[in-house]
């Protein structure tokens, strides 16, 4: 028991020693509001985006298509890019089924626009050129924007499409029931 009484007594010694002045007090104070106003500005500042990418096959040839998931992303599309890979473009995941409209306003290169109905079967072509827009006439979920190609049509069932995967998980087969 003495042991413990001296190690309380040299503990209360320690902490009237080290106890907190207060002009420490008021610093630490300002540093944790400094703090928490930090964390509160952050979300207001966009964080560094990593692109996701699906392979996509279409009749032969392959893309490999961005996702654009987060709102953000949906915005920004594919605008103020200098160009599109040839193999390029990008895949809108909406999230649920509903009305989509394609803005060309700061596209710089045509586009090959269509969607997807739930069964990943193409419903709806359009190809766009910069500054035009589109309303598609049915509601969707996925809606897809590759360099313009004309041998896309409406009808054909994407196969083996996952737009949840990344690159190297899935293959898509779009006018072809090979595997490659």
């Amino acid at each position: 028991m003495l042991i413990i009484d001296t190690l309380k007594e040299k503990v209360r010694d320690w902490v009237k020693n080290k106890r907190i002045e207060q002009p420490d007090r008021f610093r630490s104070l300002i540093l944790l509001v400094a703090l928490l106003c930090l964390v509160w500005f952050a979300r207001f500042f966009p964080t560094t985006h990593v692109p996701t990418y699906v392979p996509l096959s279409i009749a032969g040839q392959d893309h490999y298509l961005e996702v654009a998931r987060a709102k953000q992303q949906q915005r920004q599309g594919l605008k103020n890019r200098a160009g599109l890979w040839k193999h390029g473009g990008m895949v809108f995941d909406l999230g649920l089924t509903r009305p989509v409209t394609v803005t060309m306003d700061e596209v710089n290169f045509p586009l090959t626009v269509f969607t997807l109905t739930g069964h990943l079967q193409i419903l709806e072509v359009v190809h766009l050129q910069p500054k035009e827009q589109h309303t598609f006439a049915r509601p969707c979920r996925y809606f897809v924007e590759i360099p313009r190609r004309s041998d896309i049509v409406p009808g054909i069932i994407l196969e083996h499409f996952n737009p949840e995967a990344t690159l190297d998980l899935d293959l898509v087969v779009l006018g072809s029931r090979e595997a490659f």
